[in-house]
């Protein structure tokens, strides 16, 4: 069954690599999550976690879906059951695949899961960065997607920079929860390479890993203060605001001309003028919406705006919480916010506090929160993958063992 994970693994961090030429294969993160649902409600002697955050995750999704039912019929913008029943699907596939995986991994041993993929893990993220600084000094055409301050893009072999960066960060954080002193100069390579292709999004997990990776150093991880950690928190942030504020002026200059900033400034429209209950399913700032062309786009004129036209989708899926507050109007988009909450929350009831495995899970769910900013994270494949990656392959929940410890001992 291990080798099952493992191949599991390899496929998840390569599939865009082939995605193209293998027909269907885009919808793989819409099986999963069939799967994972279906999974959740056959019947089970246990569960083997009763954890409070994650059932709570699971109510605030089923809060979200039923207020976009509710929309949907009352206001009845989108006509096409295929975008709706899909769209169901996308909102609630990230904490459904967590719950129902770290479910599922509770029947095996997780730190032999880890261990069957580390070496592939140390070895891809190795060949990767090195790859990366090489092409920095010599830049090859396969490897790079343009430049950028005279600096070559990198994006290796992967179809953007995107899923460069998602793939780079999964590895970096499984290498991380395996041990960062015995995985260091792949961890490093691993960081360089996000820093190679010159993207603003994943610049909160590299500060954020960067500090956690000096602290570790020093030796001085364990003994940091409530206060020391607020501190570092708000450096984290300032740095990486200050390092996105260029790209985020660009898109505040364009305004409501350019498709995120219509997202933003129409989707706070939809949100006031159909409170509470927002436009409902597959309408509004999704690749699905646009599949679906949605009633709302012309409605509020954006049929012409780049990207997002009836005949270009290109930037459809360019960001994500516009898509939350507008069709699941601010109390969908508060119960969304609470479910991330409560994905947090399960990540501190299972691994120990600023211990290896915390800062591998934080670092992914830190940049699915960034990436929303920029892409229809929740809702597209990636975030099948990062749930998977979160309840599965981090090793054991170190809280659980030392607890199991701690009841050998008694006994």
């Amino acid at each position: 069954m291990y080798h099952i994970f493992y191949i599991l693994f390899i496929f998840l961090v390569t599939e865009n690599i082939y995605e193209d030429s293998i027909s269907g294969l885009n919808y793989f993160d819409e099986v999963i999550a069939i799967v994972a649902l279906c999974y959740l409600m056959l019947p089970h002697k246990k569960y083997y976690t009763h954890s409070s955050p994650e059932k709570k995750s699971i109510l605030c999704i089923m809060g979200v879906l039923i207020i976009g039912c509710i929309s949907t019929l009352v206001f009845h913008i989108q006509s096409d059951f295929g975008g709706i029943w899909r769209d169901v699907i996308a909102i609630m596939k990230f904490p459904i695949c967590y719950y129902a995986f770290l479910q599922i991994s509770y029947k095996y041993k997780k730190k032999y899961i880890q261990k069957s993929i580390i070496k592939f893990a140390q070895v891809y993220t190795f060949c990767i960065g090195l790859i990366g600084v090489l092409n920095f000094i010599k830049p090859i055409e396969v490897f790079t997607g343009g430049y950028r301050y005279g600096m070559p893009l990198y994006h290796f072999i992967y179809s953007h920079a995107t899923f460069l960066i998602s793939t780079l960060i999964i590895l970096v954080s499984v290498l991380i929860a395996n041990g960062v002193r015995k995985n260091k100069m792949p961890i490093i390579l691993g960081i360089i390479g996000i820093i190679l292709t010159f993207r603003s999004k994943p610049i909160l997990i590299v500060v954020f890993i960067s500090i956690m990776l000096i602290l570790r150093n020093k030796n001085k991880l364990h003994s940091i203060s409530k206060k020391q950690f607020i501190t570092y928190g708000i450096i984290i942030l300032a740095l990486s605001l200050y390092f996105a504020s260029s790209q985020i002026n660009t898109y505040i200059s364009f305004g409501e001309s350019a498709a995120r900033g219509a997202f933003y400034i129409y989707g706070f429209n939809i949100a006031y003028t159909r409170f509470p209950l927002g436009s409902g399913f597959c309408t509004f700032a999704s690749t699905l919406s646009h599949k679906y062309y949605s009633p709302l786009y012309f409605d509020y004129n954006m049929q012409n705006i780049w990207g997002i036209t009836p005949d270009d989708g290109s930037y459809a899926g360019d960001t994500f919480w516009p898509n939350i507050f507008a069709q699941y109007g601010f109390i969908g988009f508060i119960l969304y916010l609470l479910m991330l909450f409560y994905i947090y929350k399960s990540i501190n009831n299972r691994f120990i506090i600023l211990s290896d495995q915390w800062i591998a899970a934080m670092s992914l769910l830190l940049y699915t929160i960034s990436a929303a900013f920029a892409e229809s994270f929740y809702t597209n494949a990636t975030s099948v993958i990062f749930a998977l990656v979160l309840s599965i392959y981090l090793g054991e929940n170190s809280k659980q063992t030392l607890q199991t410890d701690h009841k050998n001992l008694d006994s």
